[in-house]
């Protein structure tokens, strides 16, 4: 039963990581807004090595599914 935001996490190869240890189910976007730029945190997963379909989870359908919002 653990999830990791992304929010000021500023090494990528650590969410990419984290995605193969845990699997990008369990990686969850965060902003930390209004602390962090959310326009630079986005960009971050964007950027990530991993699947097109996991970094699309991880940027919203993952915290839906975990609010049970899907």
């Amino acid at each position: 039963n653990v999830y990791l935001q992304t929010s000021g996490i500023y090494r990528e190869d650590w969410m990419e990581d984290m995605s193969q240890a845990l699997g990008a189910a369990r990686l969850v976007f965060g902003s930390g807004a209004p602390y962090y730029d959310l326009g630079f945190e986005l960009e971050r997963i964007r950027r990530l090595h991993i699947p097109a379909a996991d970094r699309e989870a991880i940027a919203g359908p993952n915290l839906a599914r975990l609010l049970n919002l899907a």
